[in-house]
């Protein structure tokens, strides 16, 4: 049985990391999926400014940012504006940076600049150090979500991938949820419907859209649960 980790916030509220399984190591590197609308870019901005120091502080990195540019595939209602992907050096650093003072203050204008909030956390599905790739500000990026897991999935993804002659930006699949609990053990579970998230380089936009129609279309989209959609990297 996987063994939850639970911090204490305030004396009301306390946020559990839940992990899938008993096999993930969640003392190691973890990449957070922020999948999120804006309620207040103006909001947003500013707890950007003020929160990003502070998770530099405890060791974050910012690996991934791109905004929506166009649905390729999928629910409409799983669309989102913006894919945050931030880097931790593990989930105690998380808690340890969401248990800070200031942070938590800082924490009430995200409230009022983000709605529709995905979060989890991630780790590689694989060792992608040979064909890894920085994203480029300015370029795109296609970005596939698998809702639903097959063991198969990231053999024959990676493969479509390597054989178009793109790179992987990132490539992850779920370790843990989170979970925010009241002082009257309610809890509220923070969405979470991703299995694994592909990040994938382009320079326009045009050629990822053809590789999705030539290879991505009917041989993952139409057998797995699934969004897919183009992002522009910022």
């Amino acid at each position: 049985m996987p063994q939850d980790i639970t911090q204490q916030l305030t004396k009301n509220i306390a946020l559990r990391i839940c992990p899938t399984s008993d096999q993930v190591d969640l003392s190691s590197f973890v990449w957070a999926i922020n999948w999120l609308n804006y309620k207040s870019k103006f909001y947003y901005k500013i707890y950007t400014l003020l929160a990003s120091p502070l998770a530099l502080n405890i060791g974050a990195k910012l690996y991934y940012k791109g905004a929506w540019l166009e649905r390729l595939h999928g629910d409409l209602n799983d669309s989102r504006e913006l894919l945050l992907i931030v880097r931790y050096p593990s989930v105690y650093k998380f808690l340890q940076l969401m248990s800070n003072s200031l942070f938590k203050w800082v924490s009430l204008l995200r409230l009022k600049g983000v709605t529709d909030f995905v979060f989890g956390f991630t780790q590689p599905v694989f060792d992608n150090k040979n064909n890894a790739c920085k994203a480029s500000v300015g370029e795109v990026s296609l970005i596939i979500i698998l809702k639903s897991f097959q063991s198969d999935t990231p053999v024959n993804l990676e493969q479509l991938i390597k054989t178009a002659g793109l790179k992987i930006i990132f490539f992850g699949k779920k370790v843990a949820t989170l979970q925010r609990q009241t002082q009257h053990k309610k809890e509220y579970n923070i969405p979470f419907f991703i299995e694994q998230i592909v990040v994938i380089s382009g320079t326009d936009k045009k050629g990822l859209i053809q590789f999705y129609e030539n290879e991505i279309k009917e041989k993952i989209a139409k057998h797995v649960s699934c969004y897919i959609a183009i992002f522009k990297n910022i």
